[in-house]
């Protein structure tokens, strides 16, 4: 009996570790498995662009699989970031460089801003942030990026991330933000034609060569040049100034002065693409006492908000959310810069690489014009008052933007 109980002891014993022998073949021939296919999926991806293996500050390397046919922007623990404009006294443009500089202070990141004087010199400054050797570039309102091209994959190709404020799209741009422009076109015009009982002639002032003043217009002309939709509403003038580049100013006050001397109070509502054209406006208006125009059109400054309150032609003002286009800029590069996410992971704000956010703005008119001294952001849905953590709210030592009296001063 007793060899029989001993017996079957050995046979419980050999058994059990023939099983454990099994399962760690089966766990080893998994492992294996899944090494193949990881190695399998790293030689596709590297297929497309090249992965980044980034030191941190603290000495450690971090390896991100690329996004995109280019270099992944490097990963650092503070970036810093290059801002590339044109040399503008726009507000809606300085307001971006305002809160850039906020943001950059709020993360811990330096921002070095580098300006040119006309079209022709952009892609030079552009060069010159790469050979400051910045890990970001931070596109404000650059115009034809399309044809610039190159120097945007030069910089992608040196592991440098460009992000983009209403510029548009190009190879190699990471993402950009802006507004539906032509949705905007279309909440204005409903807007400016209600309350003008549907019965206007209508101008327009424009670039042509910058795509949001032709996103803005366009939906607009539609109509009007329909007869059976709003027949009493219709496109009698319109300039494109694009040929009077880089100082269009006295342009628009001449063709909006034979406008109003020509058409007279068939004239009803002037069009703008951007605030300096309905300085223009207004003060043409002004100037001749053209009470019964209107001047509508996209921006967003002390200037345009100061003849709000003054009651002359300017009487509708889209206000572009520029500090929020911004704030989401940074927060992309945030997210793959320093947290090495790539579009699409959980916690980034784009969902594909080349992607544009598009944020809505608001029409300003003196009913619900900001008072001086306020910050610009209090015009905007994202505001919260009650919120005292909200980006909206950050500052630096210098403090953000707040809307002047319209003087410039």
């Amino acid at each position: 009996m007793k060899k029989i109980l001993a017996l079957l002891m050995v046979l419980t014993m050999i058994l059990s570790l023939s099983a454990c022998s099994t399962t760690d073949s089966k766990e080893t021939e998994a492992k294996t498995s899944s090494e193949e296919l990881n190695t399998s999926a790293g030689s596709d991806d590297a297929a497309e662009g090249e992965d980044s293996t980034n030191s941190s500050d603290d000495g450690s390397n971090i390896t991100v699989e690329a996004f995109d046919e280019y270099v992944r922007p490097r990963i650092k623990d503070s970036l810093k970031v290059g801002l590339l404009m044109q040399t503008s006294t726009d507000e809606a443009l300085l307001r971006a460089v305002r809160q850039a500089e906020i943001e950059a202070y709020h993360r811990g990141w330096e921002i070095v801003t580098v300006e040119y004087s006309n079209d022709e010199d952009c892609v030079s400054a552009f060069t010159n942030l790469i050979a400051q050797d910045v890990d970001a570039i931070f596109l404000n309102s650059i115009s034809g990026i399309e044809a610039k091209t190159a120097v945007v994959e030069q910089a992608r190709d040196a592991g440098i991330g460009v992000y983009a404020l209403d510029t548009g799209m190009a190879d190699g741009v990471i993402m950009n933000v802006s507004s539906a422009n032509g949705l905007a076109a279309m909440e204005l015009f409903y807007q400016v034609a209600a309350d003008t009982n549907w019965d206007a002639g209508c101008a327009f002032l424009y670039l042509g060569v910058v795509a949001p003043h032709i996103e803005r217009l366009s939906p607009i002309r539609s109509l009007l040049e329909s007869d059976m939709i709003y027949p009493n509403m219709s496109l009698i003038a319109e300039q494109d100034l694009a040929d009077y580049l880089p100082s269009p100013q006295t342009y628009e006050y001449e063709y909006t002065k034979t406008w109003v001397q020509n058409y007279g109070e068939d004239l009803g509502v002037i069009f703008c693409g951007a605030g300096a054209m309905m300085a223009s406006v207004n003060e043409v208006c002004k100037a001749l006492n053209a009470d019964w125009v209107i001047c509508a059109g996209f921006d967003g400054s002390s200037t345009t908000y100061a003849y709000l309150r003054e009651g002359g032609a300017t009487r509708y003002v889209y206000s572009l959310p520029s500090e929020q286009f911004t704030h989401e800029c940074f927060e992309a590069m945030e997210a793959i810069q320093v947290k090495g996410l790539n579009p699409g992971d959980e916690g980034i704000n784009i969902g594909n690489v080349n992607e544009t956010i598009y944020l809505s703005g608001a029409i300003v008119t003196l009913e619900n014009c900001p008072a001086i001294g306020e910050t610009f952001h209090t015009v905007y849905s994202y505001y919260d008052p009650d919120d005292a953590d909200g980006w909206w709210n950050w500052t630096d030592e210098t403090g953000p933007m707040l809307i002047g009296d319209g003087s410039g001063e």
